[in-house]
């Protein structure tokens, strides 16, 4: 039986993940969370279909030998080649992608949307198949990732990378813009200032809602009532990885290495 009080395990290709576990950790303070940041893979957007998915199901059997209660896949390019890894994982696995796409319906006034997604979520089209009563105009922005990922993400180099690669959406109409990779949350002030005035969807308020979901209907949710630990792992450089996290405030940060 799947013990309540073993923690929930997230990962993601990088940092971008971090964004959904920080809204995790605001709404569910007593769990207890382990963090895989796989940069020695990074990124996964730009990989083939093939490649990802075998990656997602080797780092789901390791989050599975650690212990965790289930998984979340904070990276929506891994989210869209993880069948595999939800038909055997003994343990509930959960994506992006669906709770992102289905709030970004709901929100979005016209059923015009804009998806920024890596190059490989684009071409696997979940989101589109997902949205088909929605008019999507989808950009392939693999490029942002190196950009979220470094340590001058907000500086006007990178606010001009980031307005120049997303010119070509301007001549399309749309009300809200899905961030389809949550690396470019990290990138939010650039983005909004190149398409003001569109409501933006991020990964991690609805995943959230779906975690919720899942630990009330599965009995899963932590007994303890003291504030849960959050432990971060790379399978990259330690160092690297807390220099690109200044940002990131959890209620735990260590040991760094995978």
């Amino acid at each position: 039986m799947n013990n309540p009080n073993r923690p929930i395990g997230v990962f993601d290709s990088g940092v971008g993940g971090l964004t959904v576990l920080k809204t995790l950790q605001a709404q569910f303070p007593n769990e207890d969370f382990i963090y895989l940041a796989d940069h020695a893979y990074c990124p996964y957007g730009i990989k083939s279909a093939s490649q990802v998915a075998h990656r997602v199901s080797e780092v789901g059997q390791q989050m599975i030998e650690r212990g965790v209660k289930f998984i979340i896949i904070a990276c929506n390019t891994a989210t869209a080649n993880a069948a595999e890894l939800m038909k055997t994982s003994p343990v509930p696995v959960i994506g992006v992608i669906e709770p992102t796409a289905k709030k970004a319906f709901e929100v979005s006034k016209d059923k015009k949307i804009a998806l920024l997604a890596t190059d490989l979520t684009v071409k696997m089209g979940s989101y589109q198949h997902l949205l088909r009563d929605a008019t999507v105009h989808a950009l392939g922005c693999s490029v942002f990732v190196p950009l979220a990922e470094g340590i001058d993400r907000d500086s006007s180099d990178t606010a001009a990378k980031v307005a120049n690669h997303l010119q070509s959406l301007k001549e399309f109409e749309f009300d809200t813009i899905i961030y389809g990779c949550t690396h470019f949350g990290l990138l939010d002030q650039a983005i909004q200032k190149a398409l003001p005035g569109k409501i933006v969807v991020e990964c991690g308020e609805p995943t959230a809602s779906a975690v919720a979901e899942i630990l009330t209907c599965s009995k899963l949710s932590q007994e303890m009532q003291t504030l849960g630990t959050t432990t971060l792992y790379t399978t990259g450089s330690p160092k690297v990885f807390k220099d690109q996290i200044t940002w990131y405030k959890g209620s735990f940060l260590g040991p760094y290495q995978w």
